[in-house]
């Protein structure tokens, strides 16, 4: 069942309401405030997840200025770095390859 949030511009309330189906929020003509009942109301849109696939995580983990950090000659900061990699991919890099940076961050 959705739920959508909305403020009244009456009473300055916050509040949501849930809907049997998006067809049913989509019919109804007013969305009555839980606290004094206006139909002065209007609907607060919330914050969003983009869902990022490997190609972006990779982008993004590649940036020179983040590379930049990282110390080649610490494995602790080589393998710190290389498990974020991993982590960042949708794919598993393998047992084998966790346990190797586990014993470089150590």
């Amino acid at each position: 069942m959705p739920s959508y949030d909305f403020k009244c511009n009456k009473c300055q309330t916050t509040f949501s309401l849930t809907y049997k189906s998006f067809g049913a929020y989509a019919q109804a003509e007013q969305h009555l405030c839980t606290a004094c009942s206006s139909s002065d109301t209007v609907r607060k849109i919330g914050r969003i997840a983009l869902a990022k696939g490997d190609k972006s995580r990779l982008d993004a983990l590649s940036d020179p200025t983040a590379l930049a950090q990282i110390d080649e000659n610490d494995p602790k900061a080589v393998g710190k770095f290389m498990k974020q990699l991993g982590q960042g991919l949708e794919s598993d890099l393998g047992d084998q390859v966790d346990t190797t940076m586990d014993k470089m961050q150590k």
